[in-house]
């Protein structure tokens, strides 16, 4: 894993093919009893795929919701305060190696690395991933910026654990 993340974190944006994901790559999630009719049924699916050019068996996952309203300080102190915990799956050759939570702030501008709670810091290394990944993706916004705004302190530890 240590020599994937590498590859990852010394990549450029712009090694990154970003694809909306089709439907049909949805997680169906049945919330009624299965005798039930008519049944009521939940699609949850990433919203983007990330695919790296140098190596296309290494691909990211972005974008399923995990807690629709995460109202952390650190999180809500931009102009928009709505912030959602969502769900990033790194995938080697299509098979999940690696999961982890990262959280959309200002109603969806950016996404940044969830903080550890208190400490407010981050994995260098997680946080590295988050820019390169929302660089990919052209949003038009300065990361650095939110990453200054939500107070984050950036650490020398060991990402992912």
């Amino acid at each position: 894993m240590t020599k994937y993340f590498s590859m990852i974190e010394r990549s450029k944006p712009d090694a990154w093919r970003v694809e909306v994901l089709p439907p049909y790559l949805a997680e169906i999630q049945q919330l009624n009893d299965p005798l039930e009719e008519p049944p009521y049924l939940l699609a949850e699916k990433p919203t983007s795929l990330l695919v790296f050019r140098d190596d296309v068996r290494i691909s990211v996952a972005m974008g399923r919701i995990e807690e629709e309203e995460f109202n952390e300080d650190w999180a809500t102190g931009f102009s928009d305060k709505k912030a959602t915990l969502r769900r990033a799956d790194f995938l080697f050759s299509g098979s999940l190696i690696y999961s982890c939570s990262y959280v959309s702030v200002d109603g969806g501008r950016c996404d940044l690395p969830l903080l550890s709670s208190g400490k407010l810091t981050v994995p260098k290394r997680f946080n590295r991933a988050m820019q390169i990944f929302h660089q990919a993706r052209e949003t038009g916004c300065s990361y650095s910026n939110y990453i200054v705004g939500s107070r984050a302190t950036i650490v020398d530890e060991e990402w992912p654990v």
